[in-house]
């Protein structure tokens, strides 16, 4: 079955009145989702799509869910390397630092077309939420070596790439404050439900603990 929200399978939505319509409209258009709309006064609201969308289920997990059989997320990994690990840092009550990232990241995956494109955005996202996380000092030092790694000596993809860092670094701050999780380690699978985030994480954040690979930023090589 086609992904909700996909243009094979678009949300279905009706609402009562214009004003409504204008709300679902530009949510839609933020998250790059396909939908079709009726506005009708005499009938019952149904924006039930988009609260899928906006508040998708977590998958099930029964008791009998076994630790070594597959996961139910669709990665292809068993469950207690995947979903069913405990090497993340995560409190009790505070949602996974994958779907946390997918959130953060979302004015660089909202631009991009394709599936590379997609998971040279979230390795981007991920350098810049490290970088958000260190001492001042070390910050700067650590955006300026990760810009020598993948600018390609270029100026100007420099400047552009600085820019889009340091944006980022704010947006950590301004809507992820509290969020003291740094990322050890993390591996990004494709799978038929689309890209799968799987994230290590710890709450002391020494440089030797950032990622050590290259970021892969989409047109630019690898270093």
């Amino acid at each position: 079955m086609a992904k909700l929200g996909s243009k094979a399978r678009p949300l279905v939505l009706r609402v009562q009145s214009q004003d409504d319509g204008y709300f679902a409209a530009a949510t839609c258009a933020e998250h790059g989702w396909e939908y079709v709309m009726a506005i009708d006064p005499g009938q019952p609201e149904d924006l039930s799509d988009l609260d899928a969308m906006i508040h998708p289920a977590a998958p099930a997990q029964s008791a009998k869910l076994a630790r070594n059989g597959p996961c139910p997320c669709g990665s292809g990994k068993k469950y207690k390397k995947c979903c069913g690990s405990s090497s993340d840092a995560t409190r009790p009550g505070q949602p996974k630092l994958s779907a946390v990232i997918w959130d953060y990241a979302e004015p660089l995956t909202k631009t991009v077309t394709s599936t590379k494109e997609t998971t040279g955005a979230a390795n981007l996202a991920i350098l810049c939420w490290n970088a958000a996380l260190l001492p001042a000092a070390e910050q700067s030092a650590f955006i300026e070596e990760s810009l020598r790694k993948i600018g390609v000596g270029d100026p100007a993809i420099e400047r552009d790439l600085s820019a889009l860092l340091q944006m980022m670094v704010a947006r950590k701050h301004t809507y992820f404050p509290d969020d003291d999780r740094v990322i050890v380690d993390y591996s990004i699978t494709e799978t038929e439900n689309g890209l799968h985030l799987l994230v290590k994480s710890t709450r002391v954040a020494p440089d030797a603990l950032l990622p050590g690979q290259p970021v892969s930023v989409p047109g630019l090589p690898s270093q």
